[in-house]
Protein backbone atom coordinates (compact mmCIF):
# COMPACT_ATOMS: atom_id res chain seq x y z
CA UNK A 1 0.00 0.00 0.00
CA UNK A 2 1.05 3.63 -0.42
CA UNK A 3 2.19 5.12 2.92
CA UNK A 4 0.40 8.23 4.06
CA UNK A 5 2.17 8.90 7.37
CA UNK A 6 5.39 10.78 7.96
CA UNK A 7 8.36 8.97 9.57
CA UNK A 8 9.48 10.10 13.00
CA UNK A 9 12.89 11.12 11.71
CA UNK A 10 11.68 13.18 8.74
CA UNK A 11 12.81 16.80 8.79
CA UNK A 12 9.99 19.30 9.26
CA UNK A 13 9.58 23.06 8.93
CA UNK A 14 9.41 25.89 9.17
CA UNK A 15 12.91 27.13 8.42
CA UNK A 16 14.64 29.74 10.59
CA UNK A 17 13.47 32.40 8.15
CA UNK A 18 9.87 31.12 8.43
CA UNK A 19 9.66 29.39 5.02
CA UNK A 20 7.39 26.35 4.72
CA UNK A 21 9.35 23.10 4.31
CA UNK A 22 9.51 20.40 3.00
CA UNK A 23 8.40 21.06 -0.60
CA UNK A 24 6.88 17.56 -0.82
CA UNK A 25 7.50 14.06 0.55
CA UNK A 26 8.47 10.76 -1.05
CA UNK A 27 8.82 7.13 0.13
CA UNK A 28 11.60 5.96 2.45
CA UNK A 29 12.76 2.66 3.96
CA UNK A 30 12.97 0.93 0.59
CA UNK A 31 13.54 -2.82 0.31
CA UNK A 32 16.91 -3.35 -1.38
CA UNK A 33 19.61 -5.98 -1.81
CA UNK A 34 21.74 -3.90 0.55
CA UNK A 35 21.60 -5.66 3.99
CA UNK A 36 20.80 -2.49 5.94
CA UNK A 37 18.17 -1.31 3.44
CA UNK A 38 17.79 2.24 2.14
CA UNK A 39 15.97 5.02 3.89
CA UNK A 40 15.86 8.68 4.75
CA UNK A 41 16.84 11.38 2.31
CA UNK A 42 19.01 8.85 0.43
CA UNK A 43 15.81 7.19 -0.74
CA UNK A 44 13.26 10.01 -0.97
CA UNK A 45 15.56 12.52 -2.70
CA UNK A 46 16.54 9.94 -5.33
CA UNK A 47 12.89 9.16 -6.04
CA UNK A 48 11.98 12.83 -6.44
CA UNK A 49 15.02 13.37 -8.69
CA UNK A 50 13.84 10.50 -10.90
CA UNK A 51 10.38 12.05 -11.09
CA UNK A 52 11.89 15.40 -12.05
CA UNK A 53 13.89 13.69 -14.82
CA UNK A 54 10.72 12.16 -16.25
CA UNK A 55 9.00 15.55 -16.28
CA UNK A 56 11.99 17.15 -18.02
CA UNK A 57 11.99 14.38 -20.63
CA UNK A 58 8.31 14.94 -21.36
CA UNK A 59 8.69 18.73 -21.40
CA UNK A 60 12.22 19.54 -22.62
CA UNK A 61 11.59 23.30 -22.55
CA UNK A 62 10.64 23.38 -18.84
CA UNK A 63 12.82 25.49 -16.55
CA UNK A 64 13.76 24.15 -13.08
CA UNK A 65 11.01 26.34 -11.61
CA UNK A 66 8.43 24.85 -14.00
CA UNK A 67 9.55 21.31 -13.15
CA UNK A 68 9.11 22.07 -9.43
CA UNK A 69 5.66 23.56 -10.03
CA UNK A 70 4.65 20.49 -12.05
CA UNK A 71 5.68 18.17 -9.19
CA UNK A 72 4.14 20.15 -6.34
CA UNK A 73 0.89 20.88 -8.16
CA UNK A 74 0.27 17.15 -8.71
CA UNK A 75 1.29 15.96 -5.22
CA UNK A 76 -1.33 14.12 -3.13
CA UNK A 77 -2.30 16.40 -0.24
CA UNK A 78 -1.74 14.82 3.21
CA UNK A 79 -2.19 16.08 6.76
CA UNK A 80 -3.47 19.62 7.10
CA UNK A 81 -5.29 20.77 3.97
CA UNK A 82 -2.94 22.66 1.69
CA UNK A 83 0.81 23.11 2.01
CA UNK A 84 2.14 22.51 5.51
CA UNK A 85 5.42 22.02 7.41
CA UNK A 86 5.02 18.22 7.74
CA UNK A 87 4.12 17.00 4.23
CA UNK A 88 4.77 20.15 2.21
CA UNK A 89 2.58 20.03 -0.93
CA UNK A 90 1.99 16.33 -0.26
CA UNK A 91 3.19 12.93 -1.46
CA UNK A 92 4.98 12.77 -4.83
CA UNK A 93 2.57 11.74 -7.60
CA UNK A 94 3.51 12.19 -11.27
CA UNK A 95 0.11 11.10 -12.58
CA UNK A 96 -0.30 9.74 -16.10
CA UNK A 97 2.00 10.70 -18.97
CA UNK A 98 1.03 13.99 -20.66
CA UNK A 99 -1.41 13.27 -23.48
CA UNK A 100 -3.41 15.07 -26.10
CA UNK A 101 -6.96 13.77 -26.01
CA UNK A 102 -10.26 14.42 -27.72
CA UNK A 103 -13.11 12.97 -29.77
CA UNK A 104 -13.97 12.73 -33.46
CA UNK A 105 -17.63 13.06 -34.44
CA UNK A 106 -19.70 13.33 -37.62
CA UNK A 107 -21.08 16.75 -38.54
CA UNK A 108 -24.06 15.06 -40.19
CA UNK A 109 -25.19 12.70 -37.43
CA UNK A 110 -23.24 14.03 -34.41
CA UNK A 111 -22.30 10.39 -33.78
CA UNK A 112 -18.77 9.40 -32.79
CA UNK A 113 -16.55 8.20 -35.64
CA UNK A 114 -14.75 4.97 -34.86
CA UNK A 115 -11.47 4.19 -36.63
CA UNK A 116 -10.62 7.80 -37.48
CA UNK A 117 -6.89 8.47 -37.89
CA UNK A 118 -5.30 11.27 -35.84
CA UNK A 119 -1.94 12.20 -37.41
CA UNK A 120 0.39 14.48 -35.43
CA UNK A 121 3.49 16.20 -36.86
CA UNK A 122 5.92 18.44 -34.98
CA UNK A 123 6.57 21.97 -36.25
CA UNK A 124 10.17 21.94 -35.01
CA UNK A 125 11.43 18.40 -35.73
CA UNK A 126 10.80 15.33 -37.85
CA UNK A 127 8.71 13.74 -35.09
CA UNK A 128 5.37 12.25 -36.18
CA UNK A 129 2.91 9.94 -34.50
CA UNK A 130 -0.67 8.83 -34.93
CA UNK A 131 -3.60 7.30 -33.08
CA UNK A 132 -6.96 5.73 -33.95
CA UNK A 133 -10.27 6.69 -32.38
CA UNK A 134 -12.15 3.98 -30.45
CA UNK A 135 -15.82 3.02 -30.63
CA UNK A 136 -16.76 6.20 -28.73
CA UNK A 137 -14.73 8.41 -31.09
CA UNK A 138 -12.17 9.04 -28.33
CA UNK A 139 -8.40 9.15 -28.91
CA UNK A 140 -5.23 9.86 -26.90
CA UNK A 141 -1.73 10.71 -28.09
CA UNK A 142 1.31 10.96 -25.80
CA UNK A 143 3.33 14.08 -26.62
CA UNK A 144 6.20 16.22 -25.38
CA UNK A 145 5.64 19.93 -25.06
CA UNK A 146 5.84 21.82 -28.35
CA UNK A 147 3.90 22.98 -31.38
CA UNK A 148 2.17 20.48 -33.65
CA UNK A 149 -0.11 20.05 -36.64
CA UNK A 150 -2.92 17.59 -35.91
CA UNK A 151 -5.00 16.09 -38.74
CA UNK A 152 -8.12 13.96 -38.28
CA UNK A 153 -9.28 11.82 -41.20
CA UNK A 154 -11.90 9.11 -41.63
CA UNK A 155 -13.39 7.13 -44.48
CA UNK A 156 -15.99 9.08 -46.48
CA UNK A 157 -15.26 12.29 -44.54
CA UNK A 158 -13.33 15.47 -45.28
CA UNK A 159 -10.07 15.62 -43.32
CA UNK A 160 -9.58 18.44 -40.83
CA UNK A 161 -6.29 19.99 -39.66
CA UNK A 162 -5.52 22.18 -36.63
CA UNK A 163 -2.31 23.68 -35.25
CA UNK A 164 -1.75 23.57 -31.48
CA UNK A 165 0.80 24.25 -28.76
CA UNK A 166 0.99 21.40 -26.26
CA UNK A 167 0.31 21.21 -23.32
CA UNK A 168 -1.34 24.64 -23.52
CA UNK A 169 -3.88 22.76 -25.61
CA UNK A 170 -4.31 19.25 -24.25
CA UNK A 171 -7.87 18.58 -25.44
CA UNK A 172 -8.64 18.76 -29.16
CA UNK A 173 -11.82 17.46 -30.80
CA UNK A 174 -12.85 17.28 -34.44
CA UNK A 175 -16.19 17.40 -36.26
CA UNK A 176 -15.82 15.97 -39.76
CA UNK A 177 -18.14 16.60 -42.70
CA UNK A 178 -18.95 13.90 -45.24
CA UNK A 179 -16.44 13.46 -48.08
CA UNK A 180 -13.82 11.16 -49.63
CA UNK A 181 -14.27 8.49 -52.25
CA UNK A 182 -12.62 6.05 -54.63
CA UNK A 183 -9.42 7.05 -56.43
CA UNK A 184 -9.03 5.02 -59.62
CA UNK A 185 -7.40 5.18 -63.01
CA UNK A 186 -5.48 3.41 -65.76
CA UNK A 187 -1.72 3.26 -66.26
CA UNK A 188 -0.75 3.29 -69.92
CA UNK A 189 2.17 3.69 -72.33
CA UNK A 190 2.74 7.39 -73.05
CA UNK A 191 2.79 8.40 -76.71
CA UNK A 192 1.16 5.26 -78.14
CA UNK A 193 -1.20 5.92 -81.06
CA UNK A 194 -3.63 3.45 -79.51
CA UNK A 195 -4.07 2.94 -75.78
CA UNK A 196 -1.54 0.40 -74.53
CA UNK A 197 -2.17 -0.42 -70.88
CA UNK A 198 0.58 -1.47 -68.47
CA UNK A 199 -0.28 -4.36 -66.17
CA UNK A 200 1.79 -4.99 -63.05
CA UNK A 201 2.69 -1.31 -62.61
CA UNK A 202 3.20 -0.14 -59.02
CA UNK A 203 1.14 2.83 -57.76
CA UNK A 204 2.19 4.28 -54.39
CA UNK A 205 -0.34 6.57 -52.66
CA UNK A 206 0.83 8.77 -49.76
CA UNK A 207 -1.31 11.33 -47.90
CA UNK A 208 0.20 14.83 -47.73
CA UNK A 209 -0.85 15.07 -44.09
CA UNK A 210 1.06 11.89 -43.19
CA UNK A 211 -0.28 8.90 -41.33
CA UNK A 212 -1.52 7.05 -44.43
CA UNK A 213 0.16 5.29 -47.34
CA UNK A 214 -0.58 2.28 -49.51
CA UNK A 215 0.89 0.53 -52.55
CA UNK A 216 -1.23 -0.87 -55.39
CA UNK A 217 -0.53 -3.02 -58.45
CA UNK A 218 -2.40 -2.53 -61.72
CA UNK A 219 -4.44 -5.47 -63.03
CA UNK A 220 -4.29 -6.98 -66.53
CA UNK A 221 -6.30 -4.00 -67.81
CA UNK A 222 -3.79 -1.54 -66.33
CA UNK A 223 -6.30 -0.36 -63.73
CA UNK A 224 -5.92 0.49 -60.04
CA UNK A 225 -8.48 1.51 -57.40
CA UNK A 226 -8.42 2.48 -53.72
CA UNK A 227 -10.92 4.04 -51.30
CA UNK A 228 -9.46 7.13 -49.61
CA UNK A 229 -10.40 9.73 -47.06
CA UNK A 230 -10.87 13.24 -48.34
CA UNK A 231 -7.54 15.03 -48.72
CA UNK A 232 -4.46 15.60 -50.85
CA UNK A 233 -2.28 12.69 -51.96
CA UNK A 234 0.95 12.04 -53.86
CA UNK A 235 0.89 9.26 -56.49
CA UNK A 236 4.17 7.67 -57.57
CA UNK A 237 3.80 5.25 -60.48
CA UNK A 238 6.55 2.96 -61.77
CA UNK A 239 6.93 -0.03 -64.09
CA UNK A 240 9.79 -2.00 -65.59
CA UNK A 241 11.37 -0.21 -68.59
CA UNK A 242 9.33 2.95 -67.97
CA UNK A 243 10.20 6.32 -66.42
CA UNK A 244 8.67 6.75 -62.94
CA UNK A 245 6.06 9.52 -62.68
CA UNK A 246 5.01 11.47 -59.55
CA UNK A 247 1.90 13.65 -59.35
CA UNK A 248 -0.49 15.10 -56.78
CA UNK A 249 -4.25 14.72 -56.62
CA UNK A 250 -7.02 15.82 -54.26
CA UNK A 251 -9.84 13.48 -53.28
CA UNK A 252 -13.16 14.99 -52.17
CA UNK A 253 -15.44 12.53 -53.95
CA UNK A 254 -14.81 9.67 -56.41
CA UNK A 255 -11.77 10.77 -58.43
CA UNK A 256 -10.19 9.49 -61.65
CA UNK A 257 -6.44 9.90 -62.13
CA UNK A 258 -4.95 8.27 -65.23
CA UNK A 259 -1.17 7.92 -65.53
CA UNK A 260 0.85 7.74 -68.76
CA UNK A 261 4.39 6.42 -68.32
CA UNK A 262 7.02 7.36 -70.94
CA UNK A 263 9.10 4.39 -72.08
CA UNK A 264 12.65 4.44 -70.83
CA UNK A 265 14.81 5.43 -73.81
CA UNK A 266 18.31 4.12 -73.33
CA UNK A 267 21.54 3.99 -75.31
CA UNK A 268 23.52 0.77 -75.00
CA UNK A 269 27.29 0.96 -75.38
CA UNK A 270 29.56 -2.06 -75.81
CA UNK A 271 33.20 -2.84 -75.13
CA UNK A 272 35.30 -5.77 -76.32
CA UNK A 273 38.46 -7.54 -75.22
CA UNK A 274 41.58 -8.13 -77.32
CA UNK A 275 39.97 -11.13 -79.00
CA UNK A 276 36.89 -9.10 -79.99
CA UNK A 277 34.67 -10.85 -77.46
CA UNK A 278 31.93 -8.82 -75.80
CA UNK A 279 33.29 -7.53 -72.49
CA UNK A 280 30.60 -5.13 -71.23
CA UNK A 281 27.19 -3.81 -72.28
CA UNK A 282 25.93 -0.68 -70.54
CA UNK A 283 22.45 0.87 -70.94
CA UNK A 284 22.09 4.53 -69.99
CA UNK A 285 20.00 7.64 -70.49
CA UNK A 286 22.14 10.74 -70.34
CA UNK A 287 24.32 10.42 -67.24
CA UNK A 288 22.01 7.83 -65.66
CA UNK A 289 23.24 4.25 -66.04
CA UNK A 290 20.36 1.80 -65.81
CA UNK A 291 22.38 -1.38 -65.81
CA UNK A 292 25.73 -2.79 -66.90
CA UNK A 293 26.49 -6.39 -67.86
CA UNK A 294 30.03 -7.77 -67.75
CA UNK A 295 31.22 -11.02 -69.37
CA UNK A 296 34.19 -13.37 -68.91
CA UNK A 297 35.37 -16.29 -71.05
CA UNK A 298 37.55 -19.38 -70.81
CA UNK A 299 40.56 -20.07 -73.03
CA UNK A 300 38.36 -21.67 -75.68
CA UNK A 301 36.05 -18.66 -75.89
CA UNK A 302 33.14 -20.13 -73.95
CA UNK A 303 31.32 -17.59 -71.83
CA UNK A 304 32.03 -18.38 -68.17
CA UNK A 305 30.14 -15.64 -66.32
CA UNK A 306 27.74 -12.78 -66.93
CA UNK A 307 27.30 -10.23 -64.14
CA UNK A 308 24.42 -7.76 -64.22
CA UNK A 309 24.03 -5.44 -61.24
CA UNK A 310 24.63 -7.77 -58.28
CA UNK A 311 23.58 -11.02 -59.98
CA UNK A 312 26.16 -13.30 -61.59
CA UNK A 313 25.22 -16.09 -63.98
CA UNK A 314 27.77 -18.89 -64.40
CA UNK A 315 27.89 -21.25 -67.39
CA UNK A 316 29.11 -24.85 -67.61
CA UNK A 317 30.05 -26.93 -70.66
CA UNK A 318 30.79 -30.54 -71.56
CA UNK A 319 34.01 -31.89 -73.06
CA UNK A 320 32.90 -30.83 -76.55
CA UNK A 321 32.18 -27.26 -75.39
CA UNK A 322 28.41 -27.62 -75.54
CA UNK A 323 26.53 -25.76 -72.82
CA UNK A 324 25.15 -28.00 -70.05
CA UNK A 325 23.77 -25.53 -67.53
CA UNK A 326 23.64 -22.13 -65.86
CA UNK A 327 23.35 -20.95 -62.27
CA UNK A 328 21.99 -17.49 -61.38
CA UNK A 329 20.98 -16.23 -57.92
CA UNK A 330 21.15 -19.78 -56.61
CA UNK A 331 18.78 -21.08 -59.31
CA UNK A 332 20.19 -23.76 -61.62
CA UNK A 333 19.00 -24.41 -65.18
CA UNK A 334 20.01 -27.51 -67.14
CA UNK A 335 20.62 -27.53 -70.90
CA UNK A 336 20.57 -30.56 -73.20
CA UNK A 337 22.28 -30.34 -76.59
CA UNK A 338 22.37 -33.11 -79.21
CA UNK A 339 25.43 -34.37 -81.05
CA UNK A 340 25.19 -31.76 -83.81
CA UNK A 341 24.71 -28.83 -81.43
CA UNK A 342 20.92 -28.42 -81.47
CA UNK A 343 19.45 -27.24 -78.16
CA UNK A 344 16.92 -29.87 -77.06
CA UNK A 345 16.03 -28.68 -73.57
CA UNK A 346 16.53 -25.54 -71.47
CA UNK A 347 15.07 -26.01 -68.02
CA UNK A 348 11.43 -26.91 -68.69
CA UNK A 349 11.51 -25.54 -72.26
CA UNK A 350 11.87 -28.11 -75.06
CA UNK A 351 12.85 -27.90 -78.73
CA UNK A 352 12.56 -30.40 -81.61
CA UNK A 353 14.16 -30.50 -85.07
CA UNK A 354 13.64 -32.30 -88.36
CA UNK A 355 16.18 -34.47 -90.20
CA UNK A 356 17.71 -31.31 -91.71
CA UNK A 357 18.27 -29.87 -88.21
CA UNK A 358 15.61 -27.20 -88.68
CA UNK A 359 13.64 -26.11 -85.64
CA UNK A 360 10.09 -27.40 -86.06
CA UNK A 361 8.72 -27.03 -82.52
CA UNK A 362 9.52 -24.93 -79.44
CA UNK A 363 7.66 -25.15 -76.14
CA UNK A 364 8.56 -22.16 -73.96
CA UNK A 365 6.82 -21.42 -70.65
CA UNK A 366 4.19 -24.01 -71.55
CA UNK A 367 3.30 -22.43 -74.94
CA UNK A 368 4.17 -24.38 -78.09
CA UNK A 369 5.11 -22.75 -81.40
CA UNK A 370 5.49 -24.89 -84.53
CA UNK A 371 7.28 -24.05 -87.78
CA UNK A 372 7.01 -25.34 -91.37
CA UNK A 373 9.49 -25.01 -94.22
CA UNK A 374 9.27 -25.16 -98.02
CA UNK A 375 11.38 -27.31 -100.31
CA UNK A 376 14.14 -24.71 -100.34
CA UNK A 377 14.41 -24.83 -96.55
CA UNK A 378 12.76 -21.45 -96.06
CA UNK A 379 10.40 -21.06 -93.14
CA UNK A 380 6.92 -20.45 -94.57
CA UNK A 381 4.53 -20.72 -91.61
CA UNK A 382 4.51 -20.69 -87.85
CA UNK A 383 1.73 -21.03 -85.30
CA UNK A 384 1.63 -20.40 -81.56
CA UNK A 385 -0.95 -22.26 -79.53
CA UNK A 386 -2.47 -23.47 -82.80
CA UNK A 387 -3.03 -19.94 -84.15
CA UNK A 388 -1.23 -19.15 -87.46
CA UNK A 389 1.06 -16.15 -87.29
CA UNK A 390 1.35 -13.70 -90.16
CA UNK A 391 -1.91 -14.72 -91.86
CA UNK A 392 -3.61 -11.33 -91.82
CA UNK A 393 -3.58 -9.17 -94.93
CA UNK A 394 -3.66 -5.52 -95.77
CA UNK A 395 -3.51 -3.55 -99.00
CA UNK A 396 -0.67 -1.04 -99.27
CA UNK A 397 -0.62 1.69 -101.93
CA UNK A 398 1.67 4.60 -102.64
CA UNK A 399 -1.04 6.91 -101.28
CA UNK A 400 -1.37 5.02 -97.99
CA UNK A 401 0.70 7.06 -95.45
CA UNK A 402 3.33 4.88 -93.83
CA UNK A 403 1.79 1.61 -95.07
CA UNK A 404 4.13 -1.33 -94.56
CA UNK A 405 3.98 -5.11 -94.88
CA UNK A 406 5.89 -7.74 -92.96
CA UNK A 407 6.10 -11.16 -91.38
CA UNK A 408 4.57 -11.23 -87.90
CA UNK A 409 5.47 -12.96 -84.64
CA UNK A 410 2.82 -12.14 -82.02
CA UNK A 411 -0.78 -13.09 -82.86
CA UNK A 412 -3.43 -10.75 -81.54
CA UNK A 413 -1.11 -7.81 -80.96
CA UNK A 414 -2.34 -4.44 -82.21
CA UNK A 415 0.95 -2.66 -82.81
CA UNK A 416 4.23 -3.25 -84.63
CA UNK A 417 6.69 -2.16 -87.31
CA UNK A 418 6.00 -2.71 -91.00
CA UNK A 419 8.31 -3.07 -94.04
CA UNK A 420 7.64 -1.69 -97.51
CA UNK A 421 7.66 -4.08 -100.50
CA UNK A 422 10.98 -3.79 -102.30
CA UNK A 423 9.84 -1.50 -105.18
CA UNK A 424 8.59 1.09 -102.69
CA UNK A 425 11.29 0.74 -100.04
CA UNK A 426 12.93 4.05 -100.90
CA UNK A 427 9.64 5.93 -100.74
CA UNK A 428 9.43 6.19 -96.99
CA UNK A 429 10.69 4.64 -93.76
CA UNK A 430 7.78 5.54 -91.51
CA UNK A 431 5.99 3.04 -89.27
CA UNK A 432 2.29 2.77 -88.53
CA UNK A 433 0.19 1.06 -85.88
CA UNK A 434 -2.77 -0.50 -87.71
CA UNK A 435 -5.51 -1.51 -85.28
CA UNK A 436 -6.19 -5.24 -85.34
CA UNK A 437 -3.01 -6.24 -87.14
CA UNK A 438 -0.45 -8.67 -85.75
CA UNK A 439 2.85 -7.31 -84.54
CA UNK A 440 6.21 -7.62 -86.35
CA UNK A 441 8.72 -8.74 -83.73
CA UNK A 442 12.46 -8.17 -83.65
CA UNK A 443 13.11 -11.91 -83.36
CA UNK A 444 12.42 -12.48 -87.06
CA UNK A 445 13.70 -10.56 -90.08
CA UNK A 446 10.75 -8.95 -91.89
CA UNK A 447 10.68 -9.77 -95.58
CA UNK A 448 8.33 -9.20 -98.52
CA UNK A 449 7.99 -11.26 -101.67
CA UNK A 450 5.49 -11.79 -104.50
CA UNK A 451 3.89 -15.02 -103.30
CA UNK A 452 0.91 -16.31 -101.36
CA UNK A 453 1.64 -13.79 -98.61
CA UNK A 454 2.40 -10.67 -100.66
CA UNK A 455 0.72 -10.22 -104.01
CA UNK A 456 0.76 -7.18 -106.32
CA UNK A 457 -2.80 -5.95 -107.00
CA UNK A 458 -4.29 -3.17 -109.10
CA UNK A 459 -4.23 -0.89 -106.09
CA UNK A 460 -0.95 -1.95 -104.54
CA UNK A 461 0.70 -4.75 -102.62
CA UNK A 462 -1.42 -7.02 -100.44
CA UNK A 463 0.10 -8.48 -97.24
Amino acid sequence: STPSTITTYSAQGPTTDARTKPDLVAPTDQTTTYPDGLGGTSASAAIVAGGAALVKQAFPSFTPSQVKTYLTSRAVDLGTSGTDNVYGAGRLHLGVAPVLTGTVTSAVTSSPISGATIAVASHTSSFTTSATSDSTGHYTVTLNSGSYTVTASAASHVSQTQAITFPTTSTLSFTLTAGGGVLSGTVSHAGATTTTVISGATVSVVAHSGGYSTTLTTNTSGQYSVTLNSGAYTLTTSATNYVTQTQSTTVVTDTTQHVALPPRVATTTYSYDGLYRLKTASASTGSTVWHTSAYTYDQLGNRVTMTRSTTTTTYSYDATDRITGTVAAGQAMTYTVDAVGNLLQRGNDTFTYDAANRLISATVSGVTTTYKFDGDGKRVTSSTGGIPVGSRRRTCTMSTPGCRCCWTTAPGSTSGAWVWPTPWRAATSRSITPTGWARCGQSRTPRVRSSRRTRPTSSGWRC
